[in-house]
């Protein structure tokens, strides 16, 4: 499954945060610290515009265990945007889920408590129809909580003007429902990056950027590459998202797309 994810900013930040790292002290060092999260740019990238006080389930919420779980068959669910405070590990995480696209799941078949649903992503309040959709086990068991994957998720990466294709690792987002099964709350998204599969937007920081060069700066940027569980190399990053959100989308069901067309995204 493929879905668009924009990075040209994140390139960018990874060379702030290398010229930068080792020379802020006392309020130069606060000043760094302080995400605007709120940023026009960002916002627009992410493909959505949400009103987190508005569209974030706050008041009332039921979150007692659904009565007939095939209250939710059919419904298409849609993550909130997420704070970059939210996301670890903090500073190179927090930019890195800035640019996460907005993922999105219909529950197509309820079988017990296992499920089955189509994972895509959504761009503008709609599904993004140049990311392809593919199927997706989850469970219900722990009702009203939830789990979707872990899976795998091709995507078409934007930097620098040039477009590459990527593999977003052990992908999985579980929450508690509420409200019905009308939106759910207390969620958590996880993933892992290839710095393999993006290494070549990286031309701003190296001139002949490789992903040893990348994990070998990354502690002076506030992490290390970690060991990638699909193929035990030391080229990943791990990213969780906490207190994660998202709400049924209404009379929308996510249509297949067979695969992903960076053409389409350009």
């Amino acid at each position: 499954m493929e879905t668009q994810l924009k990075l040209s900013g994140l390139v960018g930040l990874f060379c702030l945060l290398l010229l930068s790292c080792g020379d802020k002290t006392g309020d130069e060092a606060d000043d760094s610290d302080n995400i605007d999260t709120n940023d026009s740019d960002t916002a627009s990238d992410s493909g959505t515009d949400v009103d987190s006080e508005s569209d974030t389930p706050s008041e009332t919420l039921d979150a007692t265990p659904l009565e007939d779980v095939s209250v939710i068959l059919a419904n298409t669910y849609a993550l909130d945007e997420i704070p970059a405070a939210n996301w670890t590990p903090s500073g190179v995480g927090a930019e890195l889920g800035g640019y996460v696209p907005i993922f999105a799941f219909t529950v197509v078949e309820i079988a017990q408590s296992a499920l089955t649903t189509s994972m895509g992503t959504m761009n503008d309040g709609v599904q993004d129809m140049c990311s392809a959709t593919a199927s997706c086990s989850g469970t219900i068991a722990d009702n009203p909580d939830f789990l979707i994957g872990p899976t795998n998720l091709e995507t078409v990466i934007e930097g620098n003007g040039a477009f590459e294709v990527a593999t977003i690792h052990d992908l999985s987002i579980s929450g508690s429902l509420v409200n019905g099964g009308d939106a759910f709350i207390d969620g958590t998204l996880k993933a892992t990056v290839d710095f393999r599969d993006i290494y070549e937007l990286f031309t701003i920081m190296f001139t002949d950027p490789t992903p040893e060069k990348i994990c070998n700066t990354a502690p002076t940027m506030g992490f290390a590459c970690e060991e990638c569980e699909h193929d035990g190399e030391l080229f990943c990053m791990h990213l969780t998202a906490s207190n994660v959100t998202g709400q049924v989308v209404s009379g929308l069901q996510l249509t297949e797309v067979v695969a992903a067309s960076a053409e389409c995204a350009e």
